[in-house]
């Protein structure tokens, strides 16, 4: 499994609030610091995460996260096995 860059950590986490999001919309939501080419940097992480399998291309420009990975999903909703909140006690 390959390790995320910051900037994917942000596209993921913003991605985990909406349903779908387009390049732009993830370019002013995200704290990206680039000005000049914004769009091709941003293709490039995009491009990234879905071969990585951690988002989904919708149709050319529209994304979304990927329900499968239950691995993100997870870390961000809180605990799923209720058992682990008793592992340390």
């Amino acid at each position: 499994m390959k390790l995320l860059t910051p900037h994917q950590r942000e596209v993921l986490t913003y991605l985990s609030t909406v349903d779908t999001a387009t390049l732009q919309e993830i370019y002013e939501n995200v704290n990206f610091g680039y000005y000049n080419n914004w769009s091709k940097y941003m293709s490039m992480i995009m491009t990234r995460l879905v071969t990585y399998g951690r988002v989904v291309r919708v149709k050319k420009g529209v994304f979304k996260i990927n329900s499968k990975n239950a691995e993100f999903n997870s870390a961000h909703k809180g605990v799923d096995n209720k058992n682990q909140t008793e592992l340390f006690k």
